[in-house]
């Protein structure tokens, strides 16, 4: 939602208000603008924040989504293309690492942009 320039805290902020209506099990938000927008709208909005994980990378959240992620879980994964890497997340939680190959920003130029968000 970066991509959106004047109109990103006012989608972020939005986005507090379909968390409430759909009420996820958790919720990680990963990136400076979640952290900015989102994430005091859903305290204001009174989300548990026990519900909460907060990042500032992809590659930090791996452990914590690993540890708590549950049988039949559904997990969506959406975020900017600037500098988040959210494929980082989901080449983790690959069932058949094979599929890697289907996922963006693949090759030596990303591997080694990534690095920097792991």
């Amino acid at each position: 939602m970066r991509e959106l320039g004047d109109l990103a805290e006012e989608k972020h902020r939005e986005l507090a208000s379909l968390i409430i209506k759909t009420k996820p099990r958790l919720v990680f938000l990963i990136g400076p603008l979640m952290k900015k927008y989102l994430y005091p709208e859903l305290k204001k909005l009174n989300y548990p924040t026990k519900k909460l994980f907060i990042y500032d990378f992809a590659g930090q959240t791996l452990t914590d989504i690993t540890n708590n992620l549950q049988k039949n879980d559904f997990v969506l994964v959406k975020g900017s293309q600037n500098t988040i890497f959210l494929e980082i997340i989901v080449e983790h939680l690959l069932a058949d690492k094979k599929d890697v190959k289907y996922l963006c920003r693949r090759g030596s130029y990303w591997d080694l942009e990534r690095k920097n968000f792991i």
